[in-house]
C-alpha cells in the first residue's frame, strides 16, 4: 500500500512540476529533478503523519490474549518510528477476569498464547510465575512515571509472565493489572 501511495504521489508531483515548469519557461530537466524529490518528501511526510495517528488511535488491547478481559486502559506510552518502536501499555482486568486469574492461576493462562489482533505475530511462550527478574522490555526505552514503575515491580512479585519475540506480558491477579511491553 505504501509503495502504491509512493508511486501515485511521485506521478502526481511529476505532472504538477512539469506543468509549472512549462508555464514559467524553465527547463524540462529541472522539472524531472524536482518532481521525484518533491514526491518523496511529500510521501515521507504523509507516512510519518499516518504512523503517528495510527499509534495514537489504535486499539492497544490487540496484543493481549482473549483470555484476559480488560476493563480499561490505565497507562500507555510508546516511542519509535514507522517500523521499530518500544512502549508499555497497562490495562486493568475486569473484576471477573481478575478473580478467575486469582483462583485458577497458571491454569487460566495455559491457552493464552496469541494476541487478539495478529495471532501469527503476537505469539507468547509458556506462562510462568514472574519474579523480580522478569524482563519488562519497554522499561529500557520509555521513561515511566514512578507510580507505574512501582506497580510493575509489585506485579512481578505476585503475577504471571510470558514472552514473545520482541514483547512480554505480565498479568497480576492481586492488583488486577496487565502490562504489555515491547521493544523492537
Amino acid at each position: 500500500m505504501l509503495l502504491l501511495t509512493l508511486l501515485l504521489t511521485l506521478l502526481a508531483c511529476s505532472a504538477w512540476v512539469h506543468v509549472q515548469a512549462r508555464r514559467s519557461g524553465q527547463s524540462r530537466t529541472m522539472a524531472l529533478v524536482l518532481a521525484p524529490l518533491g514526491g518523496l518528501v511529500l510521501t515521507l511526510t504523509v507516512a510519518w503523519l499516518a504512523s503517528a495517528a495510527w499509534s495514537h488511535w489504535r486499539d492497544k488491547t490487540g496484543p493481549l490474549p482473549q483470555e484476559l478481559d480488560v476493563a480499561e486502559e490505565v497507562f500507555a506510552k510508546e516511542s519509535g518510528g514507522l517500523l521499530e518502536g518500544c512502549g508499555v501499555f497497562v490495562h486493568r482486568l475486569t473484576e471477573a477476569s481478575r478473580l478467575d486469574l486469582a483462583q485458577r492461576g497458571l491454569a487460566k493462562l495455559q491457552t493464552a498464547r496469541t494476541g487478539r489482533d495478529q495471532p501469527t505475530y503476537h505469539r507468547y511462550g509458556a506462562w510462568q510465575h514472574a519474579s523480580s527478574g522478569f524482563h519488562v522490555r519497554g522499561q529500557a526505552c520509555i521513561d515511566l512515571p514512578d507510580d507505574v514503575t512501582a506497580m510493575i515491580a509489585k506485579a512481578r512479585e505476585t503475577g504471571f509472565g510470558t514472552e514473545g519475540r520482541e514483547f512480554d506480558l505480565l498479568a497480576d491477579p492481586v492488583s488486577g493489572f496487565v502490562v504489555f511491553s515491547f521493544n523492537g
